[in-house]
């Protein structure tokens, strides 16, 4: 699902947004945890939607709560993972909705691990 065909309101979803990034205790992991929690509550999704469709706009929200991430995107940055999918990096680490211990490799993402999945299988199966 794209933030564009939901409930998308610019300013309940801005101010979801400036209200975790007004708690400065809160960790990477509480930050994302929180983050998911607002996503569901606007657009009822979980994190497998967001993860299929909402990630650049899931990313670029831990951009402006956590000003030092970037948004980089796995397949520029590993040319081997066949996934077009937007990730925050964090201290070395890549985040998003499903990882929001982080990992230090985009091969590790659980997006991307399902669909190398998918693609080993559509791989191994027989040609018509």
């Amino acid at each position: 699902m794209l933030l564009s065909d939901s409930e998308y309101n610019r300013h309940e979803h801005d101010a979801m947004v400036r209200s975790i990034a007004s708690q400065p205790e809160l960790s990477i992991t509480e930050i994302i945890e929180a983050l998911v929690v607002g996503y569901d509550s606007l657009y009822t999704t979980d994190t497998m939607e967001i993860n299929n469709g909402m990630c650049d706009d899931f990313a670029n929200d831990l951009k402006i709560i956590i000003p030092r991430a970037r948004v980089e995107w796995v397949d520029d940055i590993d040319q081997s993972v066949e996934t077009t999918h937007a990730v925050a990096v964090i201290d070395g680490c890549f985040y998003d909705s499903e990882t929001p211990n982080g990992t230090t490799s985009v091969r590790d993402i659980p997006l991307v691990v399902r669909e190398r999945g998918i693609f080993e299988i559509l791989a191994s199966s027989p040609k018509k």
